[in-house]
């Protein structure tokens, strides 16, 4: 039987189990794929993260970027790339710290005002998260001396 690439709630899926340190046959089970099938599936996205982060980061330019704080989660693993890349120094917040990365906390909360807690992801079409995005970049922010992330980064 050939095998079928996993569509994106597969991969999303897929990623929430793998952090919830679930073991493989368990994982396999609830997907409904088998063992060599997830663990193929896990490898195809290594690599794309790190770059996915150095190209979004090269569109800035140098001065408007000096450092990033991440979490302790498998999405940075490449952060030795990034940094090499983009010339940028990487930090990491101790684990239950959230207020170490106070600015992805605050952007968090901008964002359940469109998207509250336990909303079905699935039923968020590519339009009313392009208007969201939208209305925060000209939101104006304390921090940014009451000018909008778009009037700072455009």
């Amino acid at each position: 039987m050939p095998y079928k690439h996993f569509t994106s709630k597969q991969k999303n899926e897929l990623s929430v189990l793998l952090r919830t340190k679930a073991k493989k046959k368990e994982i396999a089970k609830l997907l409904g794929k088998g063992r060599t099938t997830i663990w193929r599936e896990r490898k195809r996205g290594k690599g794309k993260n790190g770059k996915y982060y150095t190209r979004k980061s090269n569109r800035l330019a140098k001065e408007k970027k000096k450092t990033m704080t991440y979490d302790n989660g498998v999405t940075f693993a490449e952060h030795e790339l990034i940094e090499k890349e983009t010339g940028l120094i990487i930090y990491f917040a101790y684990p239950y710290h959230s207020w170490e990365r106070g600015c992805n906390e605050n952007a968090n909360g901008l964002l359940r005002q469109f998207f509250p807690k336990k909303i079905n992801f699935a039923t968020i079409t590519q339009k009313e998260i392009q208007k969201a995005v939208r209305l925060l970049n000209h939101r104006p922010r304390k921090r940014l001396n009451y000018s909008t992330p778009y009037e700072v980064f455009n």
